[in-house]
């Protein structure tokens, strides 16, 4: 799941989209939510975004470090 926040009325707000591919605009977006995305929401995402999202087992190598 996906799901696009950006700032209205000066507070972080939930922006309605109506698909993963049918995004607000990059520049209303201030904050993204991946829970448990797949791999087609994932891969629009990192388009959307121009990087690499990593995968749980890189995040997990971070965190321990």
């Amino acid at each position: 799941m996906v799901r696009f926040y950006g700032l209205r009325r000066n507070r972080l707000a939930r922006l309605e989209q109506a698909s993963v591919s049918h995004v607000p605009k990059p520049d209303d977006v201030m904050w993204i939510d991946l829970f448990e995305p797949s791999p087609e929401d994932k891969q629009a995402v990192e388009a959307l975004l121009g990087l690499e999202i990593p995968t749980r087992q890189e995040m997990a190598e971070i965190e321990e470090s």
